[in-house]
């Protein structure tokens, strides 16, 4: 519960320095849930429920369930609480069980997340029941709307459906256009179970007013809207009540002895004890937790987890390239990349998209630095593909609709640029100092060793490559080689590349093959001439010698 609790509030507060205020003037969208500040559900009176659900026996023991499975619906409706949901009821499904309990305690969620929720449990294949223990608000008392019977806590609430979007710098309810949708999916929703639909549009739209009637020309009791009244005419119904919440130009949100008298519940239960009286499971009900899975998905879809991974993954694919052949660069690449993408794909956020998106970007740097050397137009297309494809898998729209969407894309883009400037950094202090480093030394190029017989010595190359005769050079290599060590023997001399330069190679000197390195990450065809130069580490490097 502690580890559900933390999860939300972090959730909670990252959401908000997402929607930061924005001064574009785009027009809201059914995007999320909101509760009316300050709204209270009223005391609760019987003369203005349903008498039809009473008698009914809102309250009638139901059926008995032998065996009972309790699966938790906590917190933040988000991707991670569909991916949840989703495995627990797999897990579920094979225990085989009469009846599912859902224990519901969340003020909601995005429209997209709760929607498919819904589905889910709609589409379960057992009896489901939403127990609601403090409250079902916003996108959960959509979910709740989904199972065949709800049960609630007296004091538990239940409600209160209203579509918000960003604009003008702040929250903003929707307008009529963006919430018909969930209009639509509330009203199928409660029909399905047999609950009153007109109060289910009430929890989604503002200052609807619903009345209970009866209708003159024979028919069973129940609830109508006001534009449902005179759509169907007034003079064939007798109102017998108003609905007293809808009345006030809030969303329509009850307790659970409130929800009992309008329809809207089945029952209502103190604790697990009363639970069991009605739904009769024998022994103890199997409770499934989140699990490991969950807990990592949510640590990886921190923003500085994500940029980390990032960094690591680009390293990696930077020493891979540098030192070729799958070891520790490949290793890493694929595990980070590997992580980031599972992470977000379970995030709700990334799709196969954004990972084929990312291959064929590897693709393509693969062609132009193997195939078709020079940094051309495959490999500018694939920096570009595989930067889209972080950016859209940390994001959840591939084009933004709102400025809530224009805004999680900004967080995405300065996650992903802000990976790339740690990136370069690294990579410089990699060049600088990654020599030094015991840890590291296996991935340098290390000279070859000088030839130590008497009178033996490299002798400098023409830019063809043949043996020259001594003459100032070779005594200036003599001379820095007693001085300063066995790489400074090849500073000022010149070779011939033997083999593609990116930037790690052979070149060849005086008959030989030596392990260099470009200069600056320089990328040298073979056949090109190229300079030794001095270097402050362990390395050889060359630099290409210009034509003139």
């Amino acid at each position: 519960m502690r580890r559900i609790a933390l999860r939300t509030a972090v959730a909670g507060l990252a959401l908000a320095l997402l929607l930061a205020p924005r001064g574009d003037g785009d027009a809201p969208r059914a995007i999320a849930f909101a509760q009316e500040p300050g709204q209270k559900a009223p005391a609760n009176d019987p003369a203005k429920g349903n008498p039809a659900a009473r008698e009914a026996g809102a309250q009638k023991p139901a059926r008995r369930y032998p065996k009972a499975v309790v699966v938790e619906l906590h917190g933040l409706l988000d991707g991670l609480a569909v991916f949840s949901l989703e495995r627990r009821l797999r897990e579920a499904q094979d225990l085989r069980p009469d009846v599912l309990i859902v224990e519901i305690d969340s003020a909601g969620g995005t429209v997209q997340h709760s929607t498919a929720i819904a589905r889910i449990l709609s589409d379960f294949e057992c009896h489901t029941v939403a127990y609601i223990r403090q409250m079902a608000l916003s996108g959960a008392a959509m979910a709740s709307l989904a199972c065949d019977e709800i049960v609630m806590h007296p004091g538990a609430h239940l409600g209160d459906v209203g579509v918000v979007g960003v604009v003008d710098e702040a929250f903003r309810f929707a307008e009529e256009k963006q919430i018909s949708e969930v209009v639509v999916t509330m009203r199928r929703l409660a029909d399905d179970q047999g609950r009153p639909a007109a109060l289910a549009e009430a929890m989604v739209r503002r200052d609807t007013k619903v009345f209970f009637v009866r209708p003159k020309h024979g028919g069973p009791d129940t609830y109508l809207t006001e534009a449902e009244l005179k759509a169907r005419g007034e003079q064939n119904f007798d109102v017998l009540a108003p609905v007293v919440e809808t009345h006030k130009g809030l969303f329509l949100a009850v307790t659970g002895d409130r929800a009992v008298e309008l329809g809207l519940a089945n029952a209502t239960a103190g604790n697990y004890d009363d639970l069991q009286k009605r739904l009769g499971w024998e022994g103890q009900p199997t409770l499934l937790h989140d699990t490991w899975v969950e807990t990592t998905v949510f640590i990886l879809n921190f923003s500085i987890v994500t940029g980390l991974l990032i960094v690591i993954g680009l390293v990696g694919l930077y020493l891979e390239i540098s030192s070729p052949g799958i070891g520790i660069g490949a290793v890493m690449a694929l595990l980070c990349f590997g992580l980031f993408f599972w992470s977000h794909y379970c995030n709700g956020t990334a799709n196969a998209f954004e990972v084929l998106l990312f291959v064929g970007g590897l693709v393509l740097l693969a062609l132009e630095l193997f195939v078709f050397p020079g940094f051309g137009i495959a490999g500018f297309t694939g920096g570009v593909m595989i930067v889209a494809s972080l950016i859209l898998a940390i994001g959840d729209k591939v084009i933004p609709e709102s400025s809530l969407d224009v805004a999680m894309l900004r967080n995405s883009v300065l996650t992903v640029v802000g990976s790339g400037v740690v990136f370069v950094g690294v990579v410089f202090i990699f060049r600088k100092r990654l020599g030094r480093l015991s840890l590291f030394k296996g991935l340098v190029l290390a000279p070859p060793e000088p030839d130590k017989r008497p009178g033996r010595r490299l002798a400098p190359a023409t830019a063809g490559g043949g043996a020259t005769t001594a003459g100032a050079a070779s005594k200036a290599a003599a001379a820095r080689s007693s001085a300063a060590g066995p790489i400074d023997n090849f500073v000022g001399q010149r070779g011939v590349a033997a083999t593609l330069l990116r930037p790690a190679g052979k070149v060849r000197l005086g008959g030989k093959l030596i392990d260099v390195i470009a200069a600056d990450g320089d990328f040298i065809q073979p056949g090109e001439e190229v300079e030794f130069i001095p270097s402050s580490d362990a390395r050889v490097q060359v630099r290409r010698v210009e034509k003139t």
